[in-house]
């Protein structure tokens, strides 16, 4: 019952956080860090898309 798979927000903060360790550890690398700030990035729009849409009163809905 309910929503089957997994949201965007959800696996772009999985992978966050897996950036993060491998930014933190032994295979840092300025690759590494500029994936980091692309998905950090990527959350913080997929954030504001669902804020504007919670404000305009058509999230969870399939409206423009």
């Amino acid at each position: 019952v309910g929503a089957n798979g997994i949201s965007d927000e959800a696996l772009l903060a999985i992978l966050i956080d897996r950036a993060k360790g491998f930014c933190s550890g032994p295979f840092a690398s300025r690759e590494g860090s500029l994936a980091l700030t692309h998905l950090q990035e990527a959350e913080h729009w997929l954030r504001a898309r669902t804020q504007d849409r919670t404000d305009r009163g058509v999230e969870g809905y399939q409206k423009a």
